[in-house]
């Protein structure tokens, strides 16, 4: 087990609320200073726009009635989830879950009210850069070229494997498809577990042999994605319809 000096120690705890709320009274201002920014830049932003929320319109009895009835429900959930499992305390040792970190947090808070999506540039110009800078740190951690290394973030560790998982699927895909095709205009053996763990490096002996092939052929060689099957009693895999066939 690896134990933290004094001073790290020290500075990992004030990035934790802690299990009595020590840090509640500098959490509650952070998080007070977060709100206040935003609604400093809602309120600056098109400042001569009129408002479509006039004074009158916030007091009356449909509104009051409306803020009163979501007061009342909102109290009500966070009562509830005073039933949840308490994950910050020391006392729990369960599933692969602990205490949310300050930093994490604010950070998800203050992004959260931005509201962006990061599927499109042009409604997540700065969340779309953060979202780079910490793929390049999270490579240069795991001793990646952040230079080189693409990602993005999911909602979860359970859809971050769905994909890993969907990605390697396609890529095992793909260089089986293309080993078959450069098996059959080559006329060499095909190794199906060889051709679908080859990746980058492998693919180079594979894609020499697909250049004498084609020297030797007359049309272009059409590489597409196919499944192979054995044939009984063969160690030769066929190719489905649509797959490179030999000149």
């Amino acid at each position: 087990m690896t134990v933290l000096p004094r001073k790290q120690f020290h500075e990992a705890f004030a990035h934790f609320l802690g299990p009595r709320s020590e840090n509640g009274s500098w959490f509650r201002s952070e998080f007070q200073a977060v709100l206040d920014q935003w609604f400093d830049w809602r309120r600056d932003l098109f400042a001569d726009d009129p408002s479509p929320l006039p004074q009158e319109l916030r007091r009356s009895q449909v509104i009051l009635a409306e803020r009163e009835q979501l007061g009342e429900k909102l109290a009500e959930l966070c009562d509830r989830l005073t039933g949840e499992v308490p994950k910050y305390t020391p006392r729990y040792i369960g599933h692969m879950v602990s205490e949310v970190s300050i930093p994490a947090l604010l950070g998800h808070v203050a992004t959260l009210l931005h509201n962006p999506n990061n599927t499109s540039r042009d409604v997540a110009r700065v969340s779309g850069a953060i979202e780079d800078e910490a793929i390049a740190l999270l490579a240069t951690m795991i001793g990646f070229d952040p230079s080189q290394a693409k990602g993005h973030f999911t909602s979860g560790g359970t859809l971050a494997n769905f994909e890993c998982v969907w990605r390697a699927r396609y890529r095992m895909d793909h260089f089986l498809a293309l080993a078959l095709a450069i098996s059959e205009r080559a006329g060499e053996p095909m190794d199906p577990f060889a051709a679908g763990h080859m990746g980058g490096s492998g693919i180079v002996p594979w894609l020499g042999s697909m250049r004498s092939a084609r020297r030797s052929c007359a049309r272009p060689v059409l590489l597409c994605q196919t499944r192979t099957r054995q044939r009984k009693g063969s160690e030769r895999p066929l190719a489905s319809r649509g797959a490179a066939r030999s000149c």
